[in-house]
């Protein structure tokens, strides 16, 4: 098996040289220059030697002669192969030296393997010339240094043109690579293995200040006063390992009091030998992504909280319902036993009692179904000062009895149009507010004033009349930065877990929806103080809320009462008593359709929303088309909005929720029967 020395300065050169040589079964061999070459030649029983011209140390025409002038040696095959400006006289000489070919690169592999095995063949047959010693003193030695110096600066000369045209195209590489830094959006800089840097983008120094002033200092020298560089520089120091890959590692940078979060990734540039290094790193602003996941969390756990909120409003709604059936019966028997006895009766203040407990229950039904989101809420003409004392002992159980309450309701004008409900909820939520601003103990203070505004002294309201009222706190207070953000929906500055960040959100909304305003004055240590602007109403706004009274009294012939409730059909019963003729009363869809079949015409009909045997849609509609001019009122312990996905026709006219009393079913049929 043939033996080859490869003798060029480029490692790249061998290593294409190797790959042709290697696939043919050659041993190969590999020197950088002629010594390396001569020592392997001496160690070495050589086939063939292919050879560049210009190298450091000693370069290929001189390598040839030597090994030539050798008698060890001179039997070697010699062929030169360069691609280095080479012109005739280049060749000649080359020749005359003992060289078996001169070879221009670049060649096929194909063709210059066959060139390779000619020779090896002629060289084994003894077929050429230079194999014969008397060839190589043919030139004499004058002439060859004569030959060589020119051949040798001409080559020279052409590999400086050949270097600087190199520099050049170095030059503008690198100066594109800069370009293409500079483009990148995100800082990136690069890292000698003594963590010093190199090279950084312009996005770099504009978070770390101008190039001149950080080009050649250490990475961690120039980031002690921006973050920790600790943990940091143990994990670039595992750049030293094989094939490691440091990825998102977050830093947070404060540079001119601006806190940015940046996530840091960092790879190792090996050098061609495989022992030195750079380190890239490349740093990605994710502040506001940052800022959006929170934001997404916080929405998560509302959404969560709503889930439960939601889930507590639909067993709430369905035991209101049942409750809503037994306070029906409570408020219309009770007001039937007080329509019926005399004031100064001694059952009459028991009888009143337990009416007022009723309207009470009543009232009650209907804040558990708002707070949990289950009722359309709807305004009407509300006594502030009046809501404020009705909800005073639901206020002192909250804040428990380390907090006092104060009171001073000094407006004269105190009426508004808005849901009383909802107000009492602005309420619930301030005062839950002022509590968690006082964790030991502290007082409330709430006051009324009336005031007048003109819109154009304040921004945000309609001229005219407004009530004010003001809940004060003695709590830590609120500082300036966390101040313009408090109406802001799932925003909050209690710890995990303890709010939703909605409770001021819905007091401003609630507000503003009674065409108000609330604003909030506070500095730290120093308390809070909420401000409510709410418009009052006048006599002449009063009536026109209100309307004019009407004459309830109304007779009817013929009501029908479709009701699976025995104790509240007994109730229904004896209030349509008194204002129809004839009242039946059936529990099912078809006892009610069988009793129309028989002649029964009823010009009313009252029935429950939920009926068992048949859908009241359908059952509506059978009634019309026999009775086109019967009125049919609904009735329901559930709101409106829970009623409306089992009957499409469903309005305020038509609709009743349990519990009502006696004026307000009388109310709703007056309504009904003069809608035309």
């Amino acid at each position: 098996m043939n033996k080859i020395l490869i003798i060029d300065d480029y490692e790249e050169n061998r290593y294409l040289l190797r790959n042709y040589l290697e696939a043919e079964n050659f041993i190969v061999f590999e020197a950088k220059n002629g010594i390396e070459a001569l020592h392997i030649l001496r160690n070495e029983k050589i086939d063939l030697m292919i050879s560049d011209i210009l190298m450091p140390q000693m370069d290929g025409f001189t390598l040839c002669k030597t090994v030539k002038e050798d008698e060890k040696l001179k039997n070697t095959a010699f062929i030169f192969y360069t691609a280095t400006y080479t012109e005739p006289a280049d060749e000649k000489l080359a020749l005359s030296l003992g060289a078996s070919r001169f070879i221009l690169k670049p060649k096929e592999k194909d063709e210059f393997i066959k060139i390779i095995k000619e020779v090896i063949e002629q060289y084994a047959r003894g077929e050429l010339e230079t194999q014969k010693p008397q060839k190589i003193h043919e030139i004499e030695d004058s002439n060859y240094y004569k030959l060589y110096n020119e051949v040798l600066i001409r080559k020279l000369e052409s590999k400086m043109i050949q270097l600087e045209n190199l520099n050049k195209e170095l030059e503008n590489n690198f100066n594109y690579f800069l370009r293409i830094m500079d483009e990148i959006k995100e800082p990136m800089v690069i890292l000698n293995s003594d963590y010093y840097i190199k090279e950084a983008n312009q996005k770099f120094c504009e978070v770390f200040g101008p190039k001149d002033k950080i080009i050649d200092k250490n990475f961690f020298d120039l980031n002690e006063e921006y973050f920790e560089t600790k943990d940091l520089k143990l994990l670039l120091e595992d750049l030293s390992k094989d094939n490691f890959i440091l990825e998102n590692y977050e830093i947070e940078i404060d540079r001119n009091y601006l806190i940015r979060t940046y996530n840091m990734k960092a790879t190792k540039i090996r050098s061609k030998n495989q022992l030195d290094f750079d380190i890239l790193i490349l740093m990605e602003d994710i502040t506001e992504m940052k800022k959006l996941l929170k934001e997404k969390e916080i929405a998560y756990k509302s959404l969560i909280q709503f889930e439960k909120v939601d889930s507590i409003g639909k067993f709430a709604s369905g035991i209101t319902h049942d409750f809503n059936n037994i306070l029906t019966v409570i408020i219309n028997s009770s007001q039937m036993i007080l329509d019926s006895i005399d004031k100064k009766a001694e059952l009459y203040e028991d009888a009143k009692n337990i009416y007022d407990a009723a309207i009470r229950g009543s009232e009650l039904t209907k804040k558990i179904l708002l707070f949990c989101k289950r009722k359309e809420t709807k305004a009407e003409i509300i006594d502030i000062h009046k809501e404020i004392n009705d909800i005073d002992k639901i206020a002192k159980r909250l804040i428990g009895e380390n907090i006092k309450i104060e009171y001073f309701l000094n407006a004269n004008e105190t009426k508004v149009y808005m849901d009383p409900i909802n107000f009492h909820q602005v309420l619930i939520n301030l005062y839950s507010n002022a509590k968690d601003a006082m964790p030991s103990g502290g007082k409330i203070i709430v006051t009324t004033q009336n005031k007048d505004y003109e819109s154009e002294q304040n921004e945000g309201i309609f001229s005219g009349k407004y009530i004010k009222i003001e809940i004060i706190d003695t709590g830590v207070g609120i500082d300036k930065d966390t101040l313009p953000k408090i109406f802001e929906p799932f925003f909050t500055t209690k710890i995990e877990d303890k709010g939703t960040g909605l409770g001021l959100y819905l007091v401003s909304s609630i507000i503003q929806q009674a065409n108000g305003k609330a604003y909030v004055l506070s500095e730290e240590n120093k308390g809070t103080t909420f401000i409510l602007l709410l418009p009052t109403l006048n006599r002449t706004m009063e009536e026109q809320v209100k309307g004019f009274e009407v004459n309830t009294s109304i007779k009817i012939e013929n009501i029908l009462i479709i009701e699976d409730d025995p104790i509240v059909i007994l109730s229904i019963e004896k209030i349509l008593s008194r204002i129809g003729k004839t009242v039946k009363k059936v529990k099912t869809a078809k006892e009610a359709l069988k009793l129309i079949e028989e002649g029964f015409s009823p010009d009313l009909i009252v029935s429950d929303i939920i009926v068992e045997d048949m859908s009241i849609n359908t059952l509506s509609r059978l009634i019309k088309k026999k009775i086109e001019s019967a009125k049919i009122l609904y009735i329901s312990g559930y709101s409106k909005d829970e009623i409306i996905k089992h009957i499409a026709m469903v309005d305020d006219l038509n609709f009743i929720q349990k519990p009502f009393t006696l004026i307000q079913l009388q109310q709703k049929i007056f309504d009904l029967f003069s809608k035309n």
